[in-house]
């Protein structure tokens, strides 16, 4: 392969990363997914330390040849990242015992010299993960160690889609230790049904995971829309540590322009300006199954968000209050892409559903088949909302079922929607325009008489 950097073979492509990415699960034996905890976060830290490390030696090259002088050229203002000397990726591959220990220092060290940019991203103890032998570690080290990743050669958005898909692969991987990721055919859907997106938007995920929504957005603005992703304002907020931890990292690797902040966007939302909820253009959002979160305080919320019932049922209660939050956090002609469980719709209260209906915030229902969201046996449905006056809603809302058969497919193991379907999707929801069976726009009087009933097949053609 030759030196990192000078060969021929080094990744620059989505597709050529995902295979290296891919090609690191022959070096991980099925004991070692077995044993350890933290597949994930082990071998997706590693990736992160080299991007880093191959980022700042290339950069400190750099700089060094155009002012002479090394000492003068590690001034940390020059650099994305600062890696602190002793800790780089060639000292690294220096270790012949103890290389655990190295990582745990070496990582902390990089966190604390970036404090603002890379703030809790040293969430994985190589040190207690037994089955880290020095020699696993030094394999995995010396594999990546023939690549450059530096984000001088490697365009950061695309290096960022890359890091996020493989999480997806290792997440599959150990499914018990690890909650489920929007997959990427769905993040394309969702994405597409609020965009295009302009300059200066500001886009949110108040459960981010580990950021998959986020990136489809900025994919989307630079390879459909040809524009710069950086221009875009993206803010996410994951209660989960070890997620939140891997979207920071994506999020420094892609060079976006926003945050992720770590807590519960229900109890504590991050993204606020004094006692006012920040407001964004527009909200995506994969919810989690239903029953995971303690209820929040209909009562003495700060924010006001709660308003639509005098109390928040024990069953689905929280599938709720994240639509009354997000809903709070959409600014004027805000638009959101939600992914429910099927479960809120169909046994929430009426109440409920008809707030949803009367204040005109739902402009479409999108039913998908149950096998593409792996986290909720019985399925999702992706709610389309808009905040607009009355007229603009038309008092109608568009009611839509795919045919399974012709959209789901599986690949490399992943149940997701086949070619083009996010793409025919999106298209007909947003025309409003339904061919055959798939669905039908159905006027609120009649969703009125269906006791506010929530899901495509209520509105079946008969």
């Amino acid at each position: 392969m030759g030196v990192p950097g000078e060969g021929p073979d080094d990744p620059s492509s989505f597709e050529e990363l995902c295979e290296l990415f891919w090609s690191l699960q022959s070096k991980l034996p099925p004991p070692f997914v077995k044993a350890v905890q933290d597949v994930r976060g082990t071998v997706l830290s590693l990736i992160f330390y080299k991007v880093v490390s191959d980022t700042y030696r290339g950069q400190l090259r750099k700089w060094t040849e155009e002012i002479g002088d090394e000492d003068l050229a590690r001034d940390s203002d020059l650099y994305r990242f600062t890696v602190p000397q002793g800790h780089g990726w060639e000292e690294l591959r220096a270790q012949e015992e103890n290389v655990d220990r190295f990582l745990n220092e070496s990582l902390r060290a990089i966190e604390d010299a970036n404090r603002q940019r890379l703030a809790g991203i040293s969430r994985v103890d190589y040190v207690r993960e037994e089955a880290l032998t020095d020699r696993l570690l030094n394999r995995l080290v010396e594999h990546l160690s023939q690549y450059d990743l530096s984000l001088e050669r490697i365009r950061p958005n695309v290096l960022g889609r890359a890091f996020v898909d493989f999480a997806q692969v290792l997440t599959d991987k150990k499914r018990g230790n690890q909650p489920p990721e929007t997959s990427e055919t769905i993040a394309r859907l969702m994405v597409r049904l609020v965009a295009p997106f302009e300059a200066g938007d500001r886009i949110y995920d108040p459960a981010c995971g580990i950021g998959r929504l986020l990136m489809e957005v900025a994919r989307h603005h630079r390879e459909e829309q040809q524009e710069d992703p950086t221009r875009l304002f993206l803010a996410g907020q994951e209660i989960g540590p070890d997620q939140a931890a891997l979207a920071r990292m994506a999020f420094a690797i892609s060079g976006f322009h926003g945050r992720v902040e770590r807590g519960d966007s229900l109890h504590a939302p991050k993204f606020a300006e004094g006692k006012a909820l920040s407001q964004f253009d527009c909200v995506l959002a994969d919810l989690p199954p239903p029953g995971q979160k303690p209820l929040p305080d209909v009562q003495d919320d700060p924010y006001g968000r709660f308003d639509w019932a005098d109390d928040l049922p024990e069953q689905n209660g929280d599938t709720w209050a994240f639509l009354m939050h997000i809903t709070s956090q959409l600014g004027e002609e805000g638009e959101a892409a939600v992914a429910v469980p099927r479960p809120a719709l169909q046994e929430a209260e009426p109440g409920l559903r008809k707030e949803l209906v009367t204040r005109n915030l739902l402009r479409a229902v999108i039913g998908l088949d149950s096998a593409v969201f792996e986290d909720v046996p019985t399925g999702k449905v992706l709610l389309l909302l808009r905040e607009d006056d009355v007229e603009a809603a038309g008092g109608e809302i568009l009611f839509y079922q795919t045919p399974d058969a012709d959209y789901v497919q599986v690949e490399r193991g992943r149940v997701g929607l086949r070619g083009k379907s996010a793409e025919r999707i999106a298209e007909d929801v947003k025309r409003q325009a339904v061919e055959g069976d798939a669905g039908r726009v159905v006027p609120h009087d009649e969703i009125r008489r269906h006791d506010y009933a929530l899901t495509p097949e209520a509105y079946h053609r008969d």
